[in-house]
């Protein structure tokens, strides 16, 4: 263990002031102590900051304030890159804002990272995520699983289905420094607009370099509530079977259906291209991203068997993408 800190917290901040104080209250509650947490704010306006700086946390949660460039690209993506690039510890957690954490979070999910470090060792990649309970802004439960809400399947972690799917938001994982340092040998950096755009978010990101060159663990059960209101960046896209069929049929109607289809698909080609970036790459997942990449120059059989053949889908709705891969 080398980190600056032993366990962190990498909180990133925008106009939290509704909800971080309960967030802050979780932290403090946490069944695991020994941790510090790192708070970097994308340029509030409201007590985001007050609250933050308020002696009722600061016994009991040793918090460092961080100043980005101002320069730097906006938004939750950039913000928690920048918390990464700027943090040194050995084990850390991604906090948003708005979540409230169970008191056993910290501790379950450090345990099982520890269970990796002693099969595997710290010096590779390692990962670990849970579910969550899916709320609205007064934390009534929506649904018991963000996973099973999103049809996905948290037993999903092979680079092949993470290129597709993201099934780790970034409140639910726990990692280790080897993670962190991959990281950085990679060409996606906080303050460079253009490496960021090939990204969808950071926790994607994070998962995929996890699942190429380390191990990913999935902790099977929910260890926060996952709040959804109507100032989430990125949140929870459940949605019933019969709003999908209706979505899609609107879609077909208008004439968008197949450009969102092909506009998805885009997207993991942008996370393939960053990956190839990486020097040590391994050889399968070089030939694999290399393929998908190169899929519009296959029949469309051909297509349809690569993908098969690699297990390379959707978590659900998979008929759809195959068609239009």
């Amino acid at each position: 263990m080398n980190g600056k800190y032993d366990t962190v917290v990498l909180l990133a901040t925008y106009n939290g002031e509704r909800y971080i104080e309960e967030l802050l209250s979780s932290l403090r509650d946490q069944e695991l102590k020994d941790f510090d947490v790192v708070v970097s704010d994308d340029g509030s306006t409201d007590d985001t900051g007050r609250i933050i700086a308020d002696d009722k946390f600061s016994p009991d949660i040793p918090l460092h304030l961080l100043t980005r460039p101002k320069d730097d690209e906006k938004g939750a993506k950039a913000n928690f890159l920048f918390l990464i690039e700027s943090t040194e510890a050995d084990t850390y957690f991604l906090c948003d804002q708005d979540d409230v954490w169970f008191s056993s979070k910290m501790k379950k999910e450090k345990e099982r990272l520890d269970e990796l470090r002693k099969r595997f060792g710290d010096d590779v990649p390692l990962l670990v995520f849970s579910d969550a309970k899916v709320t609205d802004g007064a934390l009534n439960v929506i649904d018991a699983s963000f996973l099973s809400m999103n049809g996905l399947s948290g037993e999903r972690t092979d680079f092949r289905q993470v290129l597709i799917d993201n099934v780790a938001p970034g409140c639910t994982m726990c990692f280790n420094r080897a993670l962190r340092e991959k990281y950085l040998s990679g060409s996606v950096k906080s303050g460079d607009k253009g490496s960021l755009q090939l990204i969808e978010m950071h926790d994607h990101y994070l998962l995929m370099i996890a699942a190429v060159f380390g191990h990913v663990s999935f902790l099977n059960e929910p260890t926060l509530f996952y709040r959804q209101h109507e100032d989430n960046q990125v949140g929870s896209e459940g949605e019933s079977k019969a709003a999908k069929i209706k979505r899609n049929l609107s879609s077909l109607l208008s004439g968008t259906f197949k450009k969102e289809k092909k506009d998805f698909i885009e997207k993991k080609k942008d996370l393939a291209k960053v990956m190839l970036r990486f020097p040590d790459l391994p050889d399968e997942a070089e030939n694999i991203f290399s393929q998908f990449l190169s899929m519009d120059r296959m029949k469309k059989s051909e297509r349809m068997r690569f993908l098969k053949e690699n297990n390379i889908g959707r978590n659900r709705n998979d008929l759809w993408f195959r068609l239009f891969a």
